[in-house]
């Protein structure tokens, strides 16, 4: 996006890992190419993780995991078992995405 002019997006997970996204901007901005590129695949690598997980339940699982409680999921969604939530936070843990949210 940034490289072909992008000047905003629309996406989930900029809810509660904005600072994530407006790193990489501003390292982009600032022509360090190559850590905007390698932040950007950790954060691709991140989603890539919720989305195996769920999709927007496992995202909504990530959300609680960062200390966002937003409830139930909205019918007809269901949130994602205890196992698959437990497992995808420690994929999540492992790559140490909630320290750098």
């Amino acid at each position: 996006g940034l490289k072909l002019g992008a000047t905003s997006a629309v996406g989930s997970t900029y809810n509660f890992a904005a600072r994530l996204s407006l790193e990489t901007a501003g390292l982009y901005q600032s022509g360090n190419l190559e850590a905007a590129r390698e932040n950007q695949a950790f954060c691709t690598r991140a989603i890539e993780i919720m989305l195996a997980h769920g999709g927007l339940p496992g995202i909504r699982a990530a959300l609680a995991f960062a200390g966002i409680d937003c409830g139930p999921m909205r019918l007809p969604l269901q949130g994602v078992p205890a196992s698959v939530a437990k497992a995808m936070k420690k994929e999540l843990d492992d790559i140490g995405y909630f320290e750098r949210i």
